[in-house]
């Protein structure tokens, strides 16, 4: 057809019985030439292998599976290939507020860790990549809290504490 021949030399060509034939055959040619390719991107790929294999060991994953596939969808429109540091945390950091920074930060370290094995050009993103992991809270020893009130009644005018104040627990 591109050079110009007819639908009755084609199908004579291909052996068709029928002309109509041949104009099926023409029009599929025709659809698949209009047809844009869909790739399926190496991280695409490879988040599928990593969901399969923690489904496998019988995590459910879905919520992890479903801000994976976001980042990669994050990844693919950069039209990058490897993780980095740069890049996720820039994906962390997109959308959400503080508390959920640590979470997508995990599921991109894990997925990172996963695909070094098969790319050694990942980049896994450190653990304090982005702010917002609680610090931790300090425990008092037995004898801080008596050294407390003992500091408090030496004021001269004490503020009134109770147990809103301090709240100290005792066996």
């Amino acid at each position: 057809m591109r050079s110009g021949a007819s639908f009755a030399e084609i199908g004579q060509l291909l052996r068709h019985r029928s002309i109509d034939s041949t104009r099926i055959y023409a029009k599929l040619e025709k659809l698949r030439e209009l047809s844009l390719p869909c790739p399926v991107s190496r991280l695409r790929t490879a988040l599928k292998r990593y969901v399969g294999m923690r489904q496998g060991l019988g995590y459910k994953y879905d919520g992890p599976a479903r801000r994976l596939s976001s980042f990669v969808t994050f990844m693919e429109a950069r039209g990058a290939d490897t993780i980095t540091t740069d890049l996720a945390t820039e994906w962390v950091t997109l959308m959400g507020r503080q508390p959920s920074w640590s979470i997508r930060l995990t599921d991109v370290r894990c997925f990172a860790e996963y695909l070094t094995h098969f790319d050694p050009l990942t980049e896994v993103p450190p653990v304090d990549a982005v702010p917002g992991r609680r610090t931790k809270p300090y425990i008092y020893s037995e004898i801080e809290p008596q050294a407390l009130w003992r500091q408090h009644f030496r004021c001269r005018r004490p503020a009134p504490l109770d147990a809103r104040h301090i709240n100290v627990c005792s066996d």
